[in-house]
Protein backbone atom coordinates (compact mmCIF):
# COMPACT_ATOMS: atom_id res chain seq x y z
CA UNK A 1 0.00 0.00 0.00
CA UNK A 2 1.48 3.29 -1.24
CA UNK A 3 -0.11 5.01 2.34
CA UNK A 4 2.17 2.79 3.83
CA UNK A 5 5.72 2.62 2.35
CA UNK A 6 6.40 6.63 2.70
CA UNK A 7 4.94 7.12 -0.82
CA UNK A 8 7.93 4.94 -2.73
CA UNK A 9 4.89 2.84 -4.25
CA UNK A 10 3.06 4.10 -7.07
CA UNK A 11 -0.66 4.53 -7.14
CA UNK A 12 -2.92 1.65 -9.15
CA UNK A 13 -5.77 4.27 -9.21
CA UNK A 14 -7.92 5.88 -7.09
CA UNK A 15 -7.74 9.96 -7.50
CA UNK A 16 -4.12 10.41 -7.34
CA UNK A 17 -4.13 11.74 -3.62
CA UNK A 18 -1.50 10.04 -1.54
CA UNK A 19 -3.11 9.62 1.98
CA UNK A 20 -6.98 10.12 3.46
CA UNK A 21 -7.63 11.55 6.28
CA UNK A 22 -8.40 7.95 8.30
CA UNK A 23 -5.14 6.55 7.07
CA UNK A 24 -3.57 9.70 8.22
CA UNK A 25 -5.05 8.84 11.92
CA UNK A 26 -3.90 5.40 11.66
CA UNK A 27 -0.38 6.30 10.77
CA UNK A 28 -0.54 9.35 13.66
CA UNK A 29 -1.63 6.25 16.33
CA UNK A 30 1.32 3.86 14.32
CA UNK A 31 3.89 7.13 15.46
CA UNK A 32 2.40 7.83 19.23
CA UNK A 33 2.79 4.00 20.13
CA UNK A 34 5.64 3.02 17.79
CA UNK A 35 3.83 0.66 15.63
CA UNK A 36 4.54 0.61 11.96
CA UNK A 37 1.13 2.58 10.93
CA UNK A 38 0.27 -0.94 8.75
CA UNK A 39 0.11 -2.76 11.89
CA UNK A 40 -2.60 -0.35 13.49
CA UNK A 41 -4.58 -0.13 10.34
CA UNK A 42 -4.35 -4.02 9.57
CA UNK A 43 -4.07 -5.85 13.13
CA UNK A 44 -5.73 -2.79 15.79
CA UNK A 45 -8.34 -1.47 13.36
CA UNK A 46 -10.46 -4.18 12.24
CA UNK A 47 -11.18 -5.75 15.40
CA UNK A 48 -11.68 -2.12 17.07
CA UNK A 49 -13.99 -1.24 13.78
CA UNK A 50 -15.67 -4.43 13.81
CA UNK A 51 -16.91 -4.44 17.08
CA UNK A 52 -18.00 -0.66 16.57
CA UNK A 53 -20.39 -1.69 13.74
CA UNK A 54 -21.66 -4.81 14.96
CA UNK A 55 -22.63 -2.82 18.12
CA UNK A 56 -24.26 0.40 16.25
CA UNK A 57 -25.88 -2.39 14.71
CA UNK A 58 -27.53 -3.55 17.88
CA UNK A 59 -28.02 -0.45 18.80
CA UNK A 60 -29.77 0.85 16.22
CA UNK A 61 -32.21 -2.42 15.66
CA UNK A 62 -33.13 -1.91 19.30
CA UNK A 63 -34.56 1.23 18.38
CA UNK A 64 -36.15 0.39 15.03
CA UNK A 65 -37.23 -3.35 15.67
CA UNK A 66 -37.16 -3.67 19.79
CA UNK A 67 -39.50 -7.05 19.18
CA UNK A 68 -37.82 -8.57 16.62
CA UNK A 69 -33.89 -7.21 17.55
CA UNK A 70 -32.44 -11.01 17.44
CA UNK A 71 -33.57 -11.79 13.85
CA UNK A 72 -33.06 -8.61 11.94
CA UNK A 73 -29.42 -8.35 13.86
CA UNK A 74 -28.57 -12.05 12.44
CA UNK A 75 -30.38 -11.30 9.11
CA UNK A 76 -28.02 -7.81 9.31
CA UNK A 77 -24.72 -10.02 10.19
CA UNK A 78 -25.29 -12.36 7.56
CA UNK A 79 -25.97 -9.64 5.37
CA UNK A 80 -22.68 -8.10 5.93
CA UNK A 81 -20.48 -11.57 6.00
CA UNK A 82 -22.15 -13.09 2.85
CA UNK A 83 -22.90 -9.81 0.42
CA UNK A 84 -20.51 -9.53 -2.63
CA UNK A 85 -20.85 -8.33 -6.23
CA UNK A 86 -22.11 -11.07 -8.74
CA UNK A 87 -21.15 -10.30 -12.05
CA UNK A 88 -22.74 -11.81 -15.32
CA UNK A 89 -20.25 -12.98 -17.50
CA UNK A 90 -21.39 -14.69 -20.71
CA UNK A 91 -24.37 -16.27 -18.64
CA UNK A 92 -22.23 -17.64 -15.88
CA UNK A 93 -22.58 -15.72 -13.05
CA UNK A 94 -19.31 -15.83 -10.66
CA UNK A 95 -18.36 -13.59 -7.90
CA UNK A 96 -16.34 -10.44 -9.24
CA UNK A 97 -13.42 -8.20 -7.75
CA UNK A 98 -15.11 -8.64 -4.50
CA UNK A 99 -14.79 -10.72 -1.79
CA UNK A 100 -17.65 -11.97 0.57
CA UNK A 101 -18.50 -9.52 3.48
CA UNK A 102 -16.53 -7.01 1.26
CA UNK A 103 -18.05 -3.92 3.17
CA UNK A 104 -17.74 -5.31 6.38
CA UNK A 105 -15.00 -7.59 7.68
CA UNK A 106 -12.25 -8.15 5.19
CA UNK A 107 -11.76 -4.50 4.19
CA UNK A 108 -12.80 -2.37 7.38
CA UNK A 109 -9.47 -1.29 8.08
CA UNK A 110 -10.98 1.52 5.00
CA UNK A 111 -12.31 4.13 6.24
CA UNK A 112 -14.97 3.69 3.46
CA UNK A 113 -15.92 0.63 5.08
CA UNK A 114 -15.83 2.05 8.48
CA UNK A 115 -18.29 4.94 7.22
CA UNK A 116 -20.85 1.92 5.68
CA UNK A 117 -20.39 -0.60 8.92
CA UNK A 118 -20.24 2.19 11.49
CA UNK A 119 -20.93 5.72 11.31
CA UNK A 120 -23.94 5.22 9.24
CA UNK A 121 -26.25 2.79 11.63
CA UNK A 122 -24.80 4.88 14.48
CA UNK A 123 -26.05 8.34 12.70
CA UNK A 124 -29.14 6.40 12.09
CA UNK A 125 -29.56 5.72 16.00
CA UNK A 126 -28.58 9.34 16.99
CA UNK A 127 -31.50 10.76 14.50
CA UNK A 128 -34.09 8.28 15.99
CA UNK A 129 -32.84 8.81 19.21
CA UNK A 130 -32.80 12.66 18.48
CA UNK A 131 -36.48 12.33 17.29
CA UNK A 132 -37.70 10.58 20.26
CA UNK A 133 -36.45 12.42 23.08
CA UNK A 134 -34.82 16.07 21.91
CA UNK A 135 -31.71 15.40 23.64
CA UNK A 136 -29.02 18.50 22.88
CA UNK A 137 -26.10 15.38 23.19
CA UNK A 138 -27.79 13.58 20.46
CA UNK A 139 -27.77 17.02 18.38
CA UNK A 140 -24.02 17.16 18.56
CA UNK A 141 -23.19 13.35 17.69
CA UNK A 142 -24.96 14.14 14.89
CA UNK A 143 -23.15 17.13 14.06
CA UNK A 144 -20.35 15.26 15.01
CA UNK A 145 -21.13 12.26 12.83
CA UNK A 146 -21.46 14.78 9.87
CA UNK A 147 -17.65 16.04 10.26
CA UNK A 148 -16.40 12.42 11.29
CA UNK A 149 -17.84 11.01 8.00
CA UNK A 150 -15.85 13.54 5.85
CA UNK A 151 -12.49 12.29 7.57
CA UNK A 152 -13.35 8.42 6.97
CA UNK A 153 -13.94 8.44 3.57
CA UNK A 154 -14.45 11.14 0.93
CA UNK A 155 -17.05 9.60 -0.40
CA UNK A 156 -18.89 10.88 2.80
CA UNK A 157 -19.73 14.43 1.22
CA UNK A 158 -22.25 12.51 -1.27
CA UNK A 159 -23.15 9.45 1.25
CA UNK A 160 -23.89 11.58 4.21
CA UNK A 161 -26.47 14.20 2.11
CA UNK A 162 -28.26 11.26 1.54
CA UNK A 163 -28.26 9.54 4.96
CA UNK A 164 -29.54 12.60 6.06
CA UNK A 165 -32.05 13.03 3.21
CA UNK A 166 -33.58 9.60 4.06
CA UNK A 167 -33.73 10.82 8.16
CA UNK A 168 -35.46 13.95 7.08
CA UNK A 169 -38.44 12.08 5.08
CA UNK A 170 -39.08 10.11 8.26
CA UNK A 171 -39.00 13.43 10.27
CA UNK A 172 -41.59 14.96 7.58
CA UNK A 173 -43.53 12.38 7.70
CA UNK A 174 -43.80 12.86 11.38
CA UNK A 175 -44.33 16.59 11.04
CA UNK A 176 -41.18 17.20 13.03
CA UNK A 177 -39.81 20.21 11.66
CA UNK A 178 -37.72 21.62 13.88
CA UNK A 179 -35.43 18.42 14.22
CA UNK A 180 -35.62 18.46 10.35
CA UNK A 181 -33.93 21.53 10.39
CA UNK A 182 -31.16 20.12 12.16
CA UNK A 183 -30.51 17.29 9.69
CA UNK A 184 -30.69 20.04 7.00
CA UNK A 185 -27.61 21.90 8.84
CA UNK A 186 -26.09 18.69 9.31
CA UNK A 187 -26.62 17.97 6.12
CA UNK A 188 -24.54 20.90 4.78
CA UNK A 189 -21.56 19.98 6.90
CA UNK A 190 -19.97 17.54 4.47
CA UNK A 191 -21.07 20.40 1.11
CA UNK A 192 -18.57 22.92 3.26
Amino acid sequence: DVIFTQEQVDRSGGTGLPTDSFSALQGAVGQLFHVHPASVAYYLVPPLMSFLAVWALWRLLRLWAPRHVALCFALGLVFWLWSAQNIDQGGYPYVGSLTRGNYFITRIWQGKVVLVCWLVPTLYAYMTSWLAGRDRRNAVLIFGAAVAGIGLSSSGAFVLPLVFLAGAVGFALLRAWVPLVLLAVAAAIPFA
